[in-house]
């Protein structure tokens, strides 16, 4: 539409654009929201702490699924999310061993095992051989464990408490 022919109108294009603007912003508006997801409050942060310390055995999907009973949708990585913060790990081990003290303690009965199981392949040849042991004499190493002198009493017949000779000596840490 030309120029010239916008007197027959009342209002001009510029006042009818800024009513269209404002009737959508009327209609269309939308919760202001910042970037990211909302933060989790305190109450139900120490809801799944609790349901996590008195629930050992309790995954994060099953806290889940009890956090949705009461009303409260959480995903469950960001349970994990929680209870990584407060020191818990995964069920059903949440107050046993770290995995670093797991290992140490299967390395340390493993080489008991295999110390164990030195004796009795001494001990065997030992009676194999048909020879007699009255006493086993050995230092006072940490490696030698109770099950090394049990094989000894209990495989070699006649054979008595072990004796002692003198300690191994611990190597100094400063070098010199």
């Amino acid at each position: 539409m030309h120029r010239s022919s916008w007197s027959c109108f009342s209002v001009t294009p510029e006042t009818l654009l800024s009513w269209h603007r404002r009737l959508v912003a009327r209609r269309w508006t939308y919760a202001h929201r910042g970037p990211g997801r909302p933060r989790i409050d305190e109450e139900t942060t120490a809801l799944v702490i609790r349901l996590a310390r008195e629930n050992p055995g309790w995954g994060y999907r099953r806290i889940q699924g009890e956090m949705l009973k009461l009303g409260a949708r959480l995903a469950a990585s960001t349970i994990a999310r929680i209870l990584k913060d407060q020191g818990l790990g995964p069920a059903p081990r949440r107050a046993g061993p770290t995995w670093r003290a797991f290992l140490k303690a299967q390395a340390q009965a493993q080489a008991q095992g295999i110390v164990t199981q030195q004796a009795r392949n001494v001990t065997g040849d030992l009676v194999d051989e048909d020879i007699h042991v009255k006493f086993l004499l050995r230092d006072r190493d940490t490696k030698y464990v109770v099950g090394f002198d049990e094989v000894f009493r209990a495989e070699v017949p006649g054979s008595c408490a072990p004796r002692f000779g003198r300690q191994t000596p611990t190597p100094s840490r400063s070098g010199s």
